[in-house]
């Protein structure tokens, strides 16, 4: 828009100046295009502002190190249009309130910049470019057009550099023992300071090592321009040479070194009659918990080398030595590392154990038979369970298991098959041979139709004595008869129990309460009157505990009923039906599906027949009133268990 009102301006003083010489005739022609001259190119002519007339390059220092400084003369550009700038109203809006406190010529120094490419470490010939930064909007701020190129600008009349050698004046020394020598570096000149130079610091340099001590190369600058010289080297090598020879030593030459204990928990200990180190300076990655066959290693503490080295000139020939345990008493960890010798003789103890109790113990009336090895039952400790009762004191344990068959010559009590498991404590293996540290008693109780035994008639409540109760505590190995209850699960509902095992179990409970009830009648002579006869399976009810942490002992309770005719041999009443319930305890399912309960409590219920016509007070086992037998068996349980009823039963308890 600017040059559009130019233009029109200059047409219109074209034409006036055409009008005013044809009024004043050709005398005047002349004077006239002189004023025609004058106004026209005098009005058009140019308003720029040519920056590279004032910018200046001035070049300073040593040749080589020199430095150039680039500037603008505003103070000229001032004098020559400091009066004829003027701020646009652009600029003014731009300012604001500003704009009354800032000259054009200030305004327009904070548009116009200029620098260097090269300003540094500059040489006689080099060529440096100045370069400039112009706003781009400078012509809508000031009423002057700005014109400018960037250009190069030659260096010259740089002064001529001196140097000098930083290393004259520098003292390498080396000090100590070879290894373990170290480097003193001292500086005696003017020009630098002992910081100035660099070198890798060690303590354990040796006779032939090379240390390398530098300078800075960057300070150069900064040098020339203080010194007006610089280094004539920049590094320099020094060789290693007089360190003390070290002499070598075994610090393991004065240690002797015990193992006692017993493995594997065998101890390892030092003595160190030796001069050169304290005897705390070894340490050994494991002390205890040892057995034959590991291996020890001792270490001496590195970090002595350097005061070993200085103080005595000496250096360990080795840092480490590895010891192999052996000699130690050993503990058996495993039942197959006894010999077969030492188990014989154990056996054969075992057998003069239980063959001295049944001779002292049973009577003459009583036979135990057929004595022989039934299994055995390895434990060792679990790691960390020390000290705790029972065998948990014991490194290990083993019982030895045999069994007999116990009966009576009259009768009086059903044959039955005894366990008698006795147990050997700390079984060890020593320079003389195998020994344990005791041997007990046999273990468990069992009764029976009026008889006793030590020992276990029931398999499982043996296996749950000996072995299940342990295994928070023990690791254990089970062998021989044993070994078929070392998996089960508590039957929790009728379906867990198999047909198979039913049928089996009904046979055997059939017999049991056949022997039961007649032992009953012939205990008295008012009972001896009477017979149970039609014995017959009913039904079964299965209870189960509602606590859920709780033993196998008190999980279930299982009753399977058989019912029968009582009657009176000379027939004084009718014969009524009697309901025999046998109670089995805590029983469990086996891994071959077989069931096996903890305890067995034979009949449960008697009914006393009272009727004048009899004689005193007859019983009968069992219960006459099936409601009756499942009001005390089931309904009085209920707030402890839960229920199951087989069908032919579930008529008593509606």
């Amino acid at each position: 828009m600017r040059s559009s009102k130019s233009e029109k301006s200059i047409a219109k003083q074209h034409t006036c100046l055409y009008k005013w010489v044809r009024s004043i005739g050709k005398a005047t022609i002349a004077t006239a295009l002189l004023v025609f001259w004058c106004v026209t190119l005098g009005g058009c002519a140019s308003k720029t502002i040519d920056l590279n007339q004032y910018v200046s390059v001035k070049a300073s220092g040593y040749d080589g190190f020199g430095t150039a400084v680039v500037s603008i003369d505003w103070k000229s550009m001032e004098q020559d249009y400091g009066s004829k700038l003027k701020l646009k109203a652009e600029a003014k809006k731009e300012m604001g309130g500003f704009s009354k406190w800032i000259t054009p010529m200030d305004f327009l120094q904070t548009l116009i910049g200029v620098s260097l490419d090269h300003k540094t470490n500059l040489s006689n010939g080099d060529l440096v470019t100045y370069e400039w930064d112009v706003n781009k909007n400078i012509s809508n701020y000031i009423n002057y057009k700005i014109k400018y190129h960037d250009d190069t600008y030659k260096i010259s009349k740089l002064k001529k550099i001196g140097s000098f050698d930083p290393f004259a004046s520098l003292t390498v020394t080396f000090e100590g023992n070879d290894t373990k020598g170290r480097a003193i570096v001292l500086y005696q000149g003017e020009e630098l300071q002992q910081y100035d130079f660099q070198y890798e610091t060690t303590n354990e340099l040796k006779n032939g090592d090379v240390v390398k001590i530098s300078l800075d190369k960057s300070k150069a600058q900064s040098l020339a321009q203080r010194l007006g010289k610089v280094p004539s080297q920049w590094e320099k090598e020094y060789k290693v040479e007089g360190l003390k020879e070290l002499v070598s030593f075994d610090p393991f030459a004065d240690i002797t070194v015990t193992f006692d204990g017993k493995a594997p928990y065998g101890r390892f200990s030092f003595e160190y009659k030796g001069e050169e180190v304290s005897p705390y300076r070894f340490s050994c990655e494991k002390k205890d918990g040892l057995k034959n066959g590991d291996v020890v290693k001792l270490s001496l503490d590195k970090s002595i080398a350097d005061d070993l080295a200085k103080n005595l000139g000496k250096v360990p020939s080795q840092w480490e030595k590895e010891y192999k345990v052996e000699g130690l008493d050993e503990y058996i960890l495993q039942y197959s590392d006894i010999s077969k010798e030492f188990l014989t003789s154990m056996k054969k103890e075992v057998e003069d154990a239980i063959l001295s109790y049944v001779a002292k113990n049973y009577n003459s009336d009583v036979k135990m038979e057929k004595l022989t090895d039934a299994g055995y039952i390895w434990g060792t400790r679990l790691e960390g369970k020390v000290g705790l009762g029972g065998l948990g004191r014991f490194q290990n344990s083993l019982y030895i298991i045999y069994k007999g068959e116990v009966s009576h010559t009259e009768g009086e009590f059903a044959p039955k098959t005894v366990y008698y498991p006795i147990f050997f404590t700390n079984l060890e293996k020593t320079k003389d041979g195998f020994q344990y540290d005791g041997m007990s008693s046999i273990q468990g109780y069992a009764s029976w139709d009026g008889a006793s035994t030590d020992g276990y008639t029931n398999l499982f409540r043996c296996y749950l004595d000996l072995v299940h109760s342990a295994k928070d505590t023990r690791k254990m190995e089970v062998e021989g008869d044993l070994k078929a209850y070392s998996h089960f699960v508590p039957i929790e509902k009728m379906s867990d129990i198999t047909a198979s095992y039913k049928k089996s179990l009904q046979e055997t409970i059939k017999k049991q309460i056949e022997e039961a009830v007649e032992k009953h009648f012939k205990h008295s002579i008012y009972t001896a009157v009477l017979s149970a006869k039609d014995l017959t399976y009913v039904g079964d009810y299965l209870l189960v505990s509602k606590k859920d942490d709780i033993g196998l002992k008190d999980k279930n309770l299982y009753y399977v009923v058989f019912s029968a005719k009582v009657s009176h041999k000379d027939k004084k009443f009718e014969p009524f039906t009697v309901y025999l319930p046998v109670c089995l305890k805590g029983l469990a399912k086996l891994e071959d599906g077989t069931c096996q309960p903890l305890y067995n409590y034979g009949i449960q219920g008697e009914y006393f027949l009272n009727d004048p016509r009899l004689d005193g007070y007859p019983s009968t086992p069992g219960y006459r009133d099936g409601s009756q037998m499942y009001s005390d068996l089931i309904t009085k349980a209920r707030d402890q268990y839960t229920y199951e009823v087989s069908e032919e039963l579930k008529k008593f308890g509606k």
